[in-house]
């Protein structure tokens, strides 16, 4: 009987893992695995114009492409010799795939090609060039780095470094969407290949080789390969496909702080950092997908030289909103950590840097004294600066302003943010412009404000820059657009209830199943989650619905 690839693949899908004999993590891989497989064949046949009318991943949902940061490509001309240069470098796509190197010489008899250490004799003529063949590369290969060296006898004309991920990445602004397709295809393949064999790497990023797809943040500087944070809330953000732990190498002259953040806010970290050059391992244990990294300073300087992960480096979204924050110890986050025999600062804990992360904003937070004597000359123009006012502090708030537009121009946006210590004169506030008066605190160390004061600062002064600025534009969206919808509620009891719908298979692409969250609490016996038995208090779906929606607004949800 005929039996084809195709119906063992979905054979293997419908099987439950315990009849693969497999655990769920394995299930999953397997199944990521298989779908990616069918998507990379469509993306064959789409390209080779095969049976585009039945394609073979019909009903099936292979993983998101996520764009890399960077790969390996590199060529270094060693010696000029005339008549000797590679001409090109790609894949050749058949039943396996190969890379494939074009180069070309005068004197065959007189050339070698050394690929990674290895003489290769073996070439195909094409016109009046030279082709070299890699090996068969299997899905597991694709981020296989080959060196390729040529000689015109014994003298070094040429060095390239090549992949099957370099290949993908040149491919990803290629005209023809076909062929992008494949690339895309082919690179997510490769991906979940590695992911169910259990053959992904730890690769050491330098901050240098990373920069063109990260975020710098707080005015951090890279010099040579390594990152200088040497400034309130210094650091990086970038994001990476992978998994497992995360490994810093970094160099201190002096003890030193840094916050590092997974996923936004999900799990925050704080990490002393020893005089020296030393790695520091963060036992996360991430799981295999994909998650962004933040790494920010406290206090002290330090250098990171170099970033390690099981995985690969992806594209992070750029910072539109670039805002300048202007401070002195409050922006430094003065004594916000505190342990038994010591307070000192912590940026990261600052109503700027709070700010700035709820806002999703690049920042910088420069020092009051930069702008009290002159203009200064700044690379970056910032869509809007924010001065610390603190009523009785002496300084020359005035001053600082007309330097600030000396530097940026006159119709820079400005805005005080005030009384995060002490009340502000309304009258003096007013003189100077544009202000949003935050809660006075005293209840920290040395009766600076104190941590929860400092958050609750952030969102106020991100809530009134939302509002008050129009850097926010509301995107359009569908119901078609969205498989999974949150609306949070007016707030009942001191709770915001809130509503999920999840979109079900209805051809039309707008019948979703509306679960609907109550707060649920005992403390008079009247209503309570039913597993609690102390006074405990969380959410649970009270009432379901099928709804069909008809619009999504920033408030909320419509349906019929």
């Amino acid at each position: 009987s005929n039996y084809s690839l195709l119906q063992y693949i979905k054979t293997l899908m419908n099987m439950t893992d315990a009849q693969l004999g497999i655990d769920a993590t394995k299930g999953k891989e397997l199944r990521a695995l298989l779908c990616d497989l069918l998507a990379y064949s469509a993306a064959a046949q789409k390209y080779t114009g095969y049976n585009t009318d039945a394609l073979v991943n019909e009903g099936y949902t292979s993983s998101e492409f996520v764009p890399m940061a960077s790969s390996v490509r590199k060529i270094v001309v060693n010696n000029t010799v005339d008549g000797y240069s590679f001409k090109s470098a790609g894949l050749r796509f058949a039943n396996v795939n190969n890379l494939y190197f074009k180069f070309t010489t005068p004197d065959i008899a007189n050339t070698k090609l050394v690929v990674n250490g290895e003489e290769k004799t073996e070439f195909t003529k094409s016109g009046t060039s030279y082709v070299y063949f890699t090996e068969d590369l299997y899905a597991t290969d694709f981020d296989k780095v080959f060196t390729v060296e040529l000689y015109a006898g014994d003298t070094l004309v040429q060095t390239l470094t090549y992949s099957v991920s370099a290949y993908v990445y040149s491919m990803l602004d290629h005209a023809d969407d076909d062929v992008k397709a494949l690339a895309m295809a082919t690179y997510n393949y490769g991906v979940a290949a590695r992911i169910y064999t259990g053959r992904m790497t730890a690769n050491a990023y330098t901050p240098a080789s990373m920069q063109s797809g990260a975020v710098l943040l707080g005015d951090a500087t890279v010099e040579g390969t390594a990152l200088n944070v040497d400034k309130p809330a210094a650091g990086i953000e970038f994001a990476i496909r992978g998994k497992g732990n995360i490994k810093l190498n970094i160099t201190a002259e002096a003890n030193a702080r840094f916050e590092i953040a997974v996923d936004r806010t999900n799990k925050i970290e704080h990490y002393l950092v020893s005089a020296g050059t030393k790695d520091y391992e963060l036992p996360y244990e991430l799981y295999d997908g994909m998650h962004t990294v933040r790494i920010a300073q406290e206090p002290g300087a330090f250098k990171i030289n170099s970033i390690t992960f099981v995985g690969y480096q992806a594209a992070i979204d750029a910072k539109d909103l670039y805002i300048e924050f202007i401070g002195d110890e409050l922006l430094a986050g003065r004594y916000m950590y505190l342990n038994p025999n010591e307070a000192i600062d912590d940026a990261t804990a600052a109503y700027a840097f709070l700010a700035a992360s709820e806002l999703g904003a690049q920042y910088v937070i420069s020092p009051t004294s930069k702008y009290l004597t002159d203009a200064v000359a700044n690379a970056n123009v910032p869509a809007l600066v924010v001065i610390d006012y603190q009523e009785g502090s002496g300084i020359d708030y005035a001053a600082i302003v007309a330097n600030v537009k000396a530097t940026y121009g006159n119709d820079v946006k400005i805005l005080f943010a005030a009384g995060a210590m002490n009340t502000p004169d309304a009258a003096t506030l007013a003189s100077l412009g544009a202000s949003v008066t935050l809660t006075t605190d005293n209840s920290g160390y040395e009766s600076y404000p104190s941590k929860g004061a400092s958050a609750l600062n952030g969102a106020e002064l991100a809530k009134y820059i939302r509002e008050n600025y129009n850097f926010f534009t509301a995107e359009e969206v569908s119901a078609a657009s969205c498989d999974m919808i949150v609306e949070v509620a007016s707030p009942s009891n001191g709770y915001n209830d809130f509503h999920v719908y999840v979109k079900t298979s209805d051809p039309s692409g707008d019948v979703y199943i509306r679960y609907n969250f109550d707060h649920e609490y005992n403390d008079d016996r009247t209503k309570y989650a039913s597993n609690t038995t102390t006074n405990i208090s969380n959410f649970r779906v009270k009432t379901t619905d099928i709804v069909r929606v008809t619009e999504i607004t920033e408030t909320s949800v419509k349906y019929d």
